[in-house]
């Protein structure tokens, strides 16, 4: 059946066969005639796992308004028990504009409670990106889980199984010019398998600057710069900070033959370290690079 003033289709005892053999049937199904979206039931999923058991997931979407919408996931497994998750998304502020504008995405599970561990499970993820400025940009990852093998035990993709060090970061960018700064805090969630080998924990950087500018043809001259100022942070291995700076001139010779570009540049690095009563390592040098 097709409403044209509502841009709706209805379809009733419905059948899809592919080579004469029927791989889908739905009782009832309701779709829109235009690329608008519209709220209701996604495919559902049906599987079964060795960890999780028959498993069961029905998606619904939720078409809240034109710049955001989410998507509830309830997902039933014999082993485990009835999980709920949720994925929420939105574009904030003028399309129009260079700035003011902001994007994100937000998704949480939670298990309560997991029925072969006895505990409540969950994960949560944040990613959002914002332009307060032509010239100055947000950028926000954050990620966390319940316990180090709900990768292992609830994902499906070998890409987020084999994740073991989920990142959190949040940072600045500003652009001026030839100029660019980046100003970003990061730190991990080490996630350890009980039964596999250790997985050695990466260095936390808060913060970290970087700072890159370069320009060509200034008087027949190129010049570049790179330069970084990082404060590594550890439990277990020595603290310290890293020193970059490399500034650089070229000038290059050009012509229809050939060319040449005589460059010259300095490039100064240094480590100061702190005391860390708890490290193994006297020199994280090789660790931090």
């Amino acid at each position: 059946e097709v409403d044209n003033l509502r841009k709706v289709g209805t379809a009733r005892r419905v059948s899809v066969h592919f080579l004469d053999l029927p791989v889908m049937y739905a009782p009832w199904l309701q779709f829109p005639l235009s690329n608008e979206r519209k709220s209701g039931f996604l495919t559902p999923t049906l599987g079964s796992n060795g960890v999780r058991g028959f498993e069961a997931t029905a998606p619904y979407y939720l078409n809240l308004a034109p710049n955001y919408d989410a998507t509830i996931t309830p997902r039933y497994m014999t082993k485990r028990g009835l999980q709920m998750g949720a994925q929420f998304r939105y574009l904030l502020g003028d399309e129009t504009s260079t700035f003011g504008v902001a994007a994100g995405e937000m998704n949480a599970e939670f298990l309560p409670p997991d029925r072969a561990t006895g505990e409540n499970r969950y994960a949560l993820a944040w990613q959002h990106s914002e332009q307060f400025a032509p010239w100055l940009g947000a950028f926000v990852n954050i990620n966390k889980v319940s316990d180090d093998k709900y990768f292992a035990d609830f994902a499906d993709r070998i890409a987020v199984t084999s994740q073991k060090t989920p990142p959190r970061e949040a940072g600045l960018v500003a652009t001026s010019g030839p100029w660019s700064l980046l100003a970003r805090a990061q730190s991990y969630q080490t996630l350890q398998d009980p039964l596999g080998p250790r997985i050695p924990i990466p260095y936390n950087i808060l913060p970290q600057l970087l700072a890159n500018g370069s320009r060509q043809n200034v008087y027949g001259l190129d010049w570049q710069f790179a330069g970084e100022l990082s404060n590594f942070r550890h439990l277990e291995l020595v603290n310290g900070q890293r020193l970059i700076v490399y500034p650089s001139i070229a000038y290059p010779l050009r012509r229809s033959y050939g060319y040449v570009i005589p460059k010259a540049g300095y490039h100064y690095t240094r480590y100061p370290l702190d005391d860390n009563a708890a490290a193994a390592d006297p020199d994280p040098r090789g660790s931090c690079a």
